[in-house]
């Protein structure tokens, strides 16, 4: 039987959750806009695109709110994953 987190260990969640989310958009980001290119953030779901260069585009910047929402919650379920472990027997 798992155990819930305690406050302690919920402290643990939020700490693993804010260092993996830093790593992977450090990580997962493509940013090629300085040399006329195209910037892409988000691992592993692509959730921002800026369309860099001299070209005539009416969007230049695109937004996914559910690939953020996407790429949160599988950082949040990999840092509660990390932290479980079984239960003691009483």
């Amino acid at each position: 039987m798992l155990q819930y987190p305690n406050a302690r260990q919920m402290k643990w969640v939020l700490l693993m959750f804010s260092s993996l989310l830093t790593l992977m958009l450090l990580l997962g980001s493509d940013l090629h806009s300085s040399s006329d290119g195209n910037d892409y953030v988000g691992f592993p779901f692509r959730f921002y695109s800026y369309f860099g260069g001299k070209r005539h585009i009416a969007f230049r910047h695109q937004f996914d709110l559910f690939a953020l929402l996407a790429d949160l919650l599988i950082l949040l379920l990999l840092s509660l994953v990390a932290l479980m472990r079984p239960g003691k027997k009483q």
